[in-house]
Parts: structure tokens; sequence; C-alpha cells
């Protein structure tokens, strides 16, 4: 029994446009529907922030950078939202383009919020406790 190297990467019909390549690509490695809306709604947005007037083949490591430290900033969205983003330019230029980007060093991503703990330890109830005052925690039991 032989077994046979797949070391033949997807090549993506150049008679489509841009984004029905993407939609193409995306299929192929199995993405579901709804990560193939967000990865061309969030592409179409680069493409709509420079108004359409630079070709992504000309687009480069700083007018990503520019859109994603801009949605970080502007629109302060979450950093799920931001690594999606970067993840959806990132396969459009990988896979569609056949461009390798290494330029994730300078980017201003957006912050985790903090997480607060659920359960308190006995010194926090306490202290909390003795702060409100007697009357509110008579209100408690």
């Amino acid at each position: 029994m032989r077994y046979i190297e797949n070391n033949v990467k997807f090549q993506q019909d150049p008679g489509l446009k841009l984004m029905y390549q993407v939609r193409q690509g995306l299929g192929y490695h199995h993405y579901s529907y709804r990560n193939e809306q967000a990865y061309c709604n969030l592409i179409i947005r680069v493409f709509k922030y420079y108004h359409f007037k630079i070709h992504p083949k000309e687009m480069g490591k700083k007018e990503s950078e520019t859109y994603l430290s801009h949605l970080a900033t502007r629109y302060a969205i979450s950093a799920f939202t931001q690594r999606q983003a970067m993840n959806s330019i990132l396969f459009f230029y990988r896979e569609v383009l056949g461009i390798e980007l290494n330029w994730m060093n300078t980017l201003i991503r957006a912050k985790k919020p903090k997480k607060i703990p659920d359960v308190f330890t006995q010194n926090k109830t306490f202290q909390t406790n003795y702060s409100w005052g007697v009357n509110q925690i008579g209100c408690m039991e």
C-alpha cells in the first residue's frame, strides 16, 4: 500500500473575482459558513477603509497594521474581534494572493477585559460586610 504525499497546495481559480476566491479557499479548508461570512465581511471592511483605491497586492504591512490598530483604537473592538480580523487578513494574503506576511510585531492590540473573581475569600467578605455597616447586613439574611 502506497501513501500519497499531500504536498499539493490548493490553487485558486484565477478567473474568479477576489471575494469568490476567498469563499472558494474557505470552503476548501472546511471553514464553517458563519466563519466564511465573518471573514468576507472583515476583508471587505479593509477595502472600504481604503475606499477601494489600493489593490490588495499593493497593500502590505503598513496598511494592515494601520487598519487593525484603527479598529482597536477607534471602535474599541474586543480582542477576539481584532484577532479574527487579523486572521482573515492573513488568510486572504496567504491563501488567495500567495503572499506571506510577518507583520504582527508593532500591532496595537485590543486589551482583554480583566476577569473578576466569582468567589470572595473569608477576609474579603468580612471587609465588605464591615464596610457596609450593620443595618445593611441585616437585609442580606
